[in-house]
């Protein structure tokens, strides 16, 4: 798990694994590390309140809260925010390679590329450094894009976040509320 959340090296050979086993460490490397360190990914404590978030709604109750401490509004929105784009930020990533390297091919004959694009993204998102083996092999676009992934895993989410504070005024009226059904 400490190889998934930026150690800068594999400890073993990772195209050896299986797909569970790769699925995981996609789920380490999408979480990265905590906020004080240079990991990238969502960081542990966005996780955290993310699950605060899922089991205060279960649990149907107002206070979002963990360990006799409640959360912020602004934390809860950040981390939302946070967590859907570094979400959106991943599958543009993978949707991207498929298409650059296996546009026009069956999944058929594609087996396995998928989970490994999708590995390399996460991998690239998270700034891990972590491949299948499949990087080497991919086109100049390819390549451009886990890049641009690396980048924006390590200054988007942060990026982002500040813009939104930035640029956050003072309204002074609020719009009426209206019950939609979700779900």
């Amino acid at each position: 798990s400490i190889t998934a959340r930026t150690a800068g090296f594999n400890t073993v050979d990772i195209s050896t694994l299986s797909d569970a086993s790769l699925f995981v460490l996609v789920l380490l490397m999408f979480v990265g590390g905590a906020p004080g360190s240079m990991a990238g990914g969502i960081k542990v404590t966005t996780l955290g309140v993310l699950i605060v978030i899922v089991f205060s709604g279960l649990r149907k109750t107002t206070a979002r809260g963990l360990f006799d401490r409640s959360v912020s509004r602004n934390n809860l929105e950040r981390a939302v925010v946070l967590g859907i784009v570094a979400y959106l930020l991943v599958a543009a990533g993978t949707l991207a390679l498929l298409l650059t390297e296996k546009a026009g091919v069956s999944h058929t004959i594609a087996k396995g590329t998928f989970l490994e694009y999708l590995f390399e993204s996460t991998s690239a998102f998270g700034t891990v450094g972590l491949s299948t083996g499949v990087t080497s092999g991919l086109s100049t676009g390819g390549r451009l894009l886990i890049t641009l992934l690396m980048f924006s895993g390590r200054l988007g989410p942060l990026t982002l976040m500040y813009a939104i504070e930035r640029r956050r005024s003072k309204v002074s009226y609020r719009y009426p509320e209206e019950q939609i059904l979700i779900g």
